[in-house]
């Protein structure tokens, strides 16, 4: 029938575009490329948008990795073409190399798991990862990428004049030019890339374009921005962008406290031990997109802290005061009961901690965690999995070839089945969305 016809066309032009989009996301990621991962949380409120409901690790269909690869390469384009037509006034988009230090805490994390991460180069970041990932499980590799996010310096928008060219590029997509062009409704960044890459049409036309109108050129022209213009407006633009994100931290810490001071019970949840100091513990709890602090209590005894009794076997809210040490295995709490044998905790252990929210009338409630007790339960870190790493690492042995296998497969052999075609996408988000209207 002509409607199995058109599905059938639709099907090949998205399994084309699919394929098209893993070869561009392998080529970029031999190139240096970094997958990393994020934390990001999507608050879920109740009908009537008074209570939050749960919190929820952010997930992500292929389809989505998809749009975003195409509009990278956009942005690339884009970003080569008025670069080379205004070599000293083109807003583009850079990713600083970041210092080594900035990679302590993940050094450390993979030092503590027994796996090795270079950080020499993004290219030598990004394989090492991959290797580590493969040594360490799922886990491990949702930690370290998130851990390796968390160290990257910020990207920032400039004026081509204003940067040495060798500076120009892009330490985590691996890329020498980049800018943003393909979101001029929300940000003012692409309304300027748009400017220039039109006014660069007038100054450098390519040879099928049709002629453009006079006058229209001449206005085009003129809107472009001038270097002074440009250098101001990328200040202020990265400005607001910094705003932005601290805007969109507090905001979820605000909605995180809502939700756990809105539990009618005790949260325990168990969380991982991510780096530690001789009076505090930095946790993690990737259910909650949760970073924090432990605070182990200070004891009126000088240079000692207080522990729950739980970690050595105890019972009750009783605590046990220990004299702490950081050494090459960990910290060491040594208790001042003779009876008792010290603790070691180290990075990557799983502990059980308590969330509360801090009130104040000085700031906004945030969440703060609790030392509680050890736990023997792994699923602190068994957040959404990352089926991306298999996949480009699939597309990396076949990247040398000129054919894509899915196509090919549908002129002559297997036929493409419903799990990898747009017709299974379209019945599973079918299916999410009948569950979503169900839980409303």
């Amino acid at each position: 029938t002509e409607q199995e016809s058109r599905v059938s066309e639709l099907r090949s032009a998205v399994t084309m575009l699919i394929e098209t989009a893993r070869l561009l996301k392998a080529q970029r990621t031999d190139a240096g490329g970094l997958q990393l991962e994020s934390d990001e949380i999507r608050v879920k409120l109740d009908k009537h948008h008074a209570t939050v409901q749960e919190l929820l690790p952010k997930t992500e269909l292929e389809i989505h990795g998809v749009v975003a690869e195409c509009m990278i390469y956009a942005n690339r384009a884009v970003a080569e073409r008025i670069a080379t037509v205004f070599p000293s006034r083109a807003i583009l988009r850079r990713h600083p190399l970041p210092d080594d230090s900035q990679f302590a805490e993940l050094h450390s994390l993979a030092t503590a798991a027994g796996v090795t991460i270079d950080t020499s180069s993004n290219k030598a970041l990004a394989d090492s990862l991959d290797e580590a990932g493969r040594q360490g499980g799922p886990k491990l590799d949702k930690m370290l990428r998130l851990v390796a996010t968390q160290a990257m310096t910020e990207a920032e928008y400039f004026n081509t004049g204003d940067v040495a060219a060798n500076d120009w590029f892009h330490y985590g997509l691996g890329l020498q030019h980049y800018t943003h062009f393909t979101s001029p409704i929300r940000r003012y960044a692409d309304v300027m890339a748009h400017r220039l890459l039109m006014a660069s049409l007038v100054l450098q036309p390519n040879h099928n374009d049709h002629p453009m109108d006079e006058d229209y050129a001449t206005q085009l022209l003129a809107e472009a921005p001038t270097a002074t213009q440009l250098t101001a407006v990328c200040s202020n633009i990265n400005v607001r962008n910094r705003c932005s994100k601290i805007v969109q931290r507090d905001s979820l810490n605000f909605f995180q406290a809502l939700y756990f001071k809105q539990q009618p019970n005790e949260v325990i949840a168990s969380a991982k031990i991510l780096n530690l100091r001789e009076t505090s513990l930095l946790v993690y709890l990737p259910d909650f997109g949760l970073k924090d602090y432990v605070a182990l209590d200070l004891s009126d005894m000088e240079g000692c802290v207080e522990v729950p009794c739980s970690f050595f076997n105890g019972a009750g809210d009783v605590k046990i005061t220990c004299r702490p040490a950081l050494d090459d295995d960990g910290l060491v709490l040594q208790p001042n009961q003779p009876k008792l044998k010290p603790l070691l905790l180290r990075t990557l252990d799983t502990i059980s901690v308590k969330i509360t929210v801090s009130d104040s009338i000085y700031r906004q409630p945030r969440p703060r965690c609790e030392l509680l007790a050890p736990s023997t339960d792994d699923s602190a870190v068994q957040a959404p999995g990352r089926v991306k790493a298999a996949l480009v690492d699939a597309v990396k042995e076949n990247a040398g070839k000129q054919q894509l296998a899915p196509i090919a497969s549908m002129e002559g052999g297997k036929p493409i089945t419903e799990a990898n075609s747009i017709y299974g996408l379209l019945h599973e988000l079918q299916a999410l969305s009948l569950q979503l209207e169900e839980d409303d």
